[in-house]
């Protein structure tokens, strides 16, 4: 299965019961590194997702691509960077289109699951608190009639999904995780880097 494939079965599973009106920001500044999994190992060939947060703006890097997603009211202001190109494209981008949830795939709503389960049509079950990357995290099991099976856990504290497993046996989990308050240079284009793309991308 290629990066991209994997990439997106893992995004959906973890976004399926989520619907967001607003910024889901975190409930406190945190850097993680998520690692591909095959039923609970890692994938081999798969680079790692370094993901850092504030309670302003998210940072994702999938490797050879990124995202500095910039917090604000109404919509939020998605820089998508290409590392390899050495360029960056701009869009604005309201918080309930897929598009822009493609990049909260390790946050919980910020309703928590019960309730948005409960609008979605999804069935959820909390079935109890355990460990991952050294802290507490909320198992939840969820059922959705287009998307199937999944576990997702919940880290207590932080409000974010630190592992996610799919009935297929993909999955995701945060091997390296921080509270500490990100590098603020985590929120800034590289340096280097040209803007590309038309009107549309110079929000």
């Amino acid at each position: 299965m290629s990066h991209k494939t994997v990439v997106a079965a893992v995004v959906v599973a973890m976004v399926a019961a989520s619907t967001w009106a607003q910024a889901p920001a975190p409930k406190q500044p945190f850097s993680a590194e998520y690692v591909y999994t095959m039923n609970g190992e890692p994938m081999a060939g798969m680079s790692p997702i370094k993901v850092a947060a504030s309670e302003q703006a998210l940072a994702v890097d999938f490797g050879t691509h990124g995202a500095i997603v910039q917090f604000r009211p109404g919509n939020a202001l998605v820089t998508m960077l290409m590392h390899g190109e050495k360029s960056f494209m701009n869009s604005s981008m309201p918080y309930d289109s897929e598009d822009l949830q493609s990049y909260f795939f390790m946050m919980a709503p910020p309703e928590g699951y019960a309730a948005a389960c409960e609008e979605g049509g999804t069935a959820c079950e909390m079935v109890g608190v355990e460990d991952v990357a050294g802290r507490p995290a909320e198992h939840w099991k969820m059922e959705d009639p287009e998307e199937g099976e999944m576990d997702n856990w919940i880290d207590v504290g932080l409000g974010i999904v630190v592992r996610s497993t799919s009935a297929e046996g993909y999955g995701m989990e945060a091997r390296k995780l921080s509270t500490a308050k990100p590098d603020g240079t985590r929120w800034e284009v590289p340096s280097g880097s040209t803007q590309a793309g038309g009107e549309e991308w110079r929000t």
